[in-house]
């Protein structure tokens, strides 16, 4: 073993005698490109100021950014030099219409149509926005993004109406990477449950968590794939490199 291996050796166990844990950072192109997935768009719903590890993953893919706020667009310039990028300035949920998004002043990225139940509710100031909302479905029709798609959901306890406005391209998508609440975060939001019963009834199953948290998480960031995927049958390190 080599001296690098055996240092490392030395801090996990030394780690690991203290109650931690040590693991790979899984939000990272390096682990998600070893999934294999092949999509032809990739849907951001929820950008902020962007995911560039997932961009990362399918340089070759055309990358669709969907986000209400307009102060987005400042991050999506950020990549246009890198990707071929979209970017559309609307709420992304289960039917067309306008809605009011929920904006913390120092947290652009906690923005959310639903409020925030108390004991999450930060203590700043928040603005309110009327802002235009469409489906995802709608969307993929009017502007014929090709498929198969990719999609990925940040929508602050909104993602279950996500999903519930992409119905009819299920049948085309590879892969759903969302967010998913587990504490009471958001007032009317879903049950952890609900969501992972509405995608099974698309024939997705859940394939990885890419969280690092160890320690009673708020959410988790889940990997859903089709359930007869050949992806359910393979460890990650027998994948081909």
């Amino acid at each position: 073993m080599s001296n690098q291996k055996t240092f490392e050796s030395k801090i996990i166990a030394a780690l690991k005698s203290e109650g931690f844990d040590v693991s790979p950072i899984k939000f990272h192109h390096s682990y998600l490109k070893k999934y294999k997935f092949t999509p032809k768009t990739v849907f951001d719903i929820g950008v902020c100021k962007g995911t560039p590890e997932l961009y990362k993953s399918f340089p070759d893919s055309k990358i669709v950014l969907l986000d209400p706020l307009e102060e987005t667009k400042e991050y999506y310039k950020n990549f246009t030099k890198q990707f071929d990028m979209d970017f559309i300035q609307c709420a992304i949920g289960s039917k067309k219409g306008q809605t009011c998004i929920h904006i913390p002043k120092n947290r652009l990225g906690s923005t959310s149509i639903l409020e925030r139940t108390e004991i999450y509710n930060p203590k700043e100031e928040i603005s309110t926005r009327s802002v235009e909302v469409e489906t995802l479905d709608n969307i993929i029709q009017e502007r014929k993004y090709i498929s198969s798609y990719g999609i990925k959901i940040d929508t602050e306890g909104y993602e279950l109406e996500v999903l519930k406005g992409m119905c009819n391209s299920m049948k085309n998508v590879e892969f759903i990477l969302t967010e998913v609440s587990i504490k009471k975060r958001f007032v009317d939001s879903y049950e952890f449950s609900e969501l992972v019963s509405f995608l099974a009834k698309f024939d997705f199953e859940l394939l990885d968590i890419l969280n690092n948290y160890q320690y009673s998480p708020r959410y988790l960031d889940c990997l859903f794939a089709r359930k007869n995927s050949f992806r359910f049958h393979l460890s990650m390190n027998k994948y081909p490199q």
